[in-house]
């Protein structure tokens, strides 16, 4: 409410006071009951003249206590830009109320007083009047006066109607969208330095130092649980000397919610680089440590140990038909001690029935207070999209962990001679498949082996040579660039003949692997699971559940919405084996079987029926080759006949 003094009546206006983008002060009158003049007299006193004011304007205890306010006039101060910015005066007392008087006798007029049903505290920020009322929201409503009392801006932030928008970046920009409620905590604790008083649909956050024009507006989305920064001015005009006097050492709690994963040092350059905190090496590490035990569920390791038999029984209930093992051994106490776990969920043992029976097997260290390492099996759906099969957490990636995760893998996949297994070159995984699985045949990745030549040979070329042998379909292709390996380097000849050719080379290879010579199925699997793999065990499992169901979840979603009957993966590369024969020519030979000829001298025979190809492609991958295209053109051959998935 604003006083203004006509002989011995003083106008009072009702409003309430509002900061602006400047750190100005700015009174907002109310448009309803706004303004009545009214006698007020020095010698009354602070309560008399209040109470005038009161019921003048019909207000009731139960409307709550008013506030008699005050700006020093502008003629105090020279610079009128200073004089915006003072802060009302509050009277408060009978001393306060003299005060104010005592200025007619010096400019023989009366300041602009002013009366409120909110504190200067209290005070409201004009832009957010401005962007509520772009949004059609009446907010100088009387009745919406409680809804602008300032509540914790981190705690509650109240959702009004604007346009749904998807959450992008790190960065505090005009439009920023949080994903949740934490996130736009954490995010404006490091950039919005002080709450500013704010109302309730809209939260105003400013710059510690008072007379920065730094500022942002929040809002929450409605329908969802991100927050959106829909106004702000993002450009500091106090200094960097000013800003540091209020720079603070980052706590603990406050880094956990930042980072769960990576080092103390990491972390450290992290909070100084993009939130500008500073902390110790010893704080960084520590937070790390509590963070990663603490793992997505809250609960520490010590209490998600406890907690796994109970886990894995839920896990039983909710996906039934799935193999857990769970093995402990007794301490000197008496007391059981995790030692290993395997788990395979139902879902995905029924889906390796229609899947090529080739198994990726690979290991991974766990980084958590414990450690151990996952050892996973995994293979590829016919979209070459991977697919985990088997887990097990153990001490270690030793003989007697793979020994005891295949002999649980055996007991879902049984031994057979069609069975394949890839793995990286170790000595535990070798001796562990030709003990549980006999009759299956193994290869290793040739990924590894390209290392394994670089690093021993000290040659890249050679290398890569190992590489065009092993991947070569024909015999005659592989002892061609064996030769070459050979004449560069007599002792990896020898050695790669001791290793065996019928273990890192395709056209040798005693099984089927079809397009798979690295582990990178399996790799990828546990690259997935990085930052899970620094979590409790409790954690970790409910990670892998969560991804794996999404995964599945995605394809299903994907298969359903695929007009073709092939795979998209699939059916890329059939267009590439049909626009790679639009030259060939084709012969007929017998029934179903032709001679092709492209553009070398060499001439292939397919035999449709069989679904082989002399240049052996087609035989090893299940998937026509351009020479099986040409011929399928010719002899007009359904194409989904031809594939052998």
């Amino acid at each position: 409410m604003v006083f203004t003094t006509e002989d011995r009546l003083v106008r009072v206006v009702n409003g309430r006071w509002a900061r602006t983008s400047d750190c100005g002060w700015l009174f907002i009158a109310n448009e309803r009951n706004a303004a009545k003049k009214l006698r007020i007299r020095e010698g009354n006193g602070y309560s008399r003249n209040k109470q005038i004011v009161v019921d003048g304007f019909g207000l009731s205890s139960g409307d709550g206590d008013v506030c008699l306010t005050f700006q020093w006039p502008e003629w105090m101060d020279v610079d009128s830009a200073a004089w915006k910015k003072t802060c009302p005066v509050t009277i408060t007392n009978d001393e306060a109320m003299d005060i104010y008087f005592a200025m007619v006798a010096e400019k023989k007029e009366l300041p602009l007083l002013y009366i409120s049903q909110l504190s200067v505290d209290d005070s409201v920020d004009a832009k957010a009047i401005e962007i509520l009322e772009a949004k059609g929201k009446n907010v100088m409503e009387e009745d919406d006066w409680q809804h602008f009392v300032q509540e914790d801006a981190h705690e509650v932030l109240a959702g009004m109607q604007i346009d749904h928008a998807e959450c992008e970046g790190d960065e505090l920009f005009v439009g920023r969208v949080f994903k949740t409620k934490r996130d736009c905590q954490v995010k404006l604790s490091v950039y919005a330095f002080s709450q500013d008083r704010s109302i309730k649909k809209l939260t105003a956050l400013t710059c510690m130092f008072n007379s920065c024009t730094w500022r942002v507006y929040i809002v929450k989305l409605e329908g969802s649980e991100s927050y959106q920064i829909t106004s702000g001015n993002l450009r500091h005009t106090c200094s960097v000397k000013d800003r540091r006097r209020f720079n603070k050492q980052a706590k603990e709690k406050f880094m956990r919610r930042i980072i769960q994963s990576g080092n103390a040092g990491g972390l450290q350059k992290l909070l100084l680089d993009d939130h500008k905190r500073k902390v110790c090496y010893w704080k960084a590490w520590s937070s790390q440590e509590v963070a990663n035990d603490q793992g997505a569920m809250g609960s520490s390791s010590d209490d998600s140990f406890a907690s796994l038999p109970s886990y894995l029984w839920l896990l039983r209930q909710a996906n039934p038909g799935s193999v857990m093992d769970l093995k402990t051994e007794a301490d000197a106490c008496g007391l059981s001690r995790f030692k290993s776990l395997f788990f395979a969920f139902a879902a995905s043992l029924k889906g390796f029935r229609c899947m090529r029976r080739v198994i990726v097997l690979d290991g991974a260290h766990l980084r958590g207070r414990f450690p151990g390492c996952l050892l996973t099996a995994s293979c590829q759906d016919p979209n070459f999209e991977n697919y985990p099969l088997a887990f097990a957490v153990a001490n270690e990636e030793d003989d007697d962990s793979w020994d005891w995760f295949l002999r649980k893998l055996n007991t879902v996949i049984p031994d057979s001679a069609d069975l394949v297994f890839v793995s990286k070159w170790q000595s535990s995984i070798y001796t562990s498949i030709r003990q549980v699985y006999p009759k299956a045949s193994h290869g290793v990745c040739v990924v590894h082996l390209h290392r394994h030549v670089c690093s021993v040979f000290n040659s890249r070329h050679l290398a890569d040579l190992v590489v065009k042998a092993a991947r070569a379909f024909r015999v005659d292709d592989f002892h061609a660039a064996f030769a070459e390996i050979g004449r560069i380097e007599p002792e990896c000849a020898s050695y790669l003949e001791e290793i065996g050719f019928n273990h890192w080379t395709r056209s040798h290879f005693m099984g089927n692997r079809f397009n798979i010579m690295t582990s990178n199925v399996a790799e990828c699997v546990n690259a997935a699971f990085k930052e899970a793999r620094e979590l409790p065990i409790v954690s970790l499992l409910g990670s892998i559940q969560r991804t794996m169901t999404t995964w599945f979840a995605m394809r299903l979603e994907a298969t359903k919405a695929e007009p073709s009957c092939f795979p998209p993966k699939v059916r890329e590369l059939i267009h590439q084996s049909l626009e790679t024969s639009e030259g060939f020519t084709a012969r007929r030979i017998d029934a179903f079987e032709y001679e092709v000829k492209g553009d070398s001298k060499r001439s292939f025979y397919v035999h449709l029926r069989q679904k082989k190809c002399t240049c052996r492609a087609y035989n090893l991958l299940g998937i026509p080759c351009s020479h099986a295209m040409c011929a399928a053109m010719a002899e007009g051959f359904a194409i989904h006949e031809l594939l052998d998935l």
